[in-house]
């Protein structure tokens, strides 16, 4: 488990400053935060975030926090096929910023994911990740 502090935080990124690309990816830490996502922390206008997941939990007393993405200013983002799981947010409220391409999910649906997520994943047979998908690689 990883931990996270500080404004900005991310499971995958903290403030993705320049267009950018997040593709294929999943966090499982804990995340302690101001301002903080399950994968981005800050996303830039150009940036695309495709294909993600977080089951790691956000711990926060502020309003700036998501389970994939804590804040955006752009509507010029490319997001879709995200997902996280329900509960992961331990502060004031449940994913303040509702953005399409992003859906909260309960345990059973998002461990049968694998599919949906690409082909960058694959089921986790081995218990790896918990029974949550894995990468190709893994």
């Amino acid at each position: 488990m990883v931990k996270l502090y500080g404004s900005g935080a991310g499971g995958i990124v903290g403030d993705v400053v320049v267009s950018s690309q997040v593709l294929n990816c999943y966090n499982t830490g804990k995340i302690k935060c101001e301002k903080g996502g399950g994968i981005v922390g800050d996303l830039t206008r150009g940036s695309t975030i495709a294909n993600c997941y977080n089951i790691g939990t956000i711990e926060t007393n502020f309003m700036e926090y998501a389970g994939i993405i804590s804040y955006t200013t752009s509507s010029k983002n490319t997001i879709r096929n995200n997902y996280y799981l329900e509960n992961v947010i331990n502060g004031t409220s449940n994913d303040r910023i509702i953005i399409d391409g992003i859906e909260a999910m309960e345990e059973e649906n998002l461990k049968g994911l694998s599919s949906v997520l690409g082909v960058a994943f694959k089921e986790d047979d081995n218990n790896i990740n918990n029974g949550y998908p894995i990468l190709q690689w893994q």
